[in-house]
């Protein structure tokens, strides 16, 4: 997993491990700052592009059965 932007990574990486991104704080909350932007875009706009063609496809287009069925840490619930 590569990009250059830090959060749109985490955000990809989370939705392919079939997590929501939206429920976890920190991938959330950094979409948001506007003080000092991680991210000049929302999540909305994030388009994956892979070698794989099931994974070329707007973030919000991916799903779920494409993804590695990852469970949360015990003391978390995703």
């Amino acid at each position: 997993m590569v990009g250059t932007d830090p959060v749109a990574v985490d955000a990809v990486s989370a939705r392919i491990m079939t997590f929501d991104g939206k429920k976890i704080p920190s991938i959330r909350n950094s979409f948001d700052i506007r003080s000092y932007p991680i991210s000049d875009f929302s999540s909305d706009d994030l388009v994956m592009s892979s070698s794989l063609p099931k994974y070329d496809r707007k973030l919000g287009e991916f799903r779920e059965s494409d993804g590695f069925d990852f469970k949360p840490h015990f003391g978390r619930h995703n």
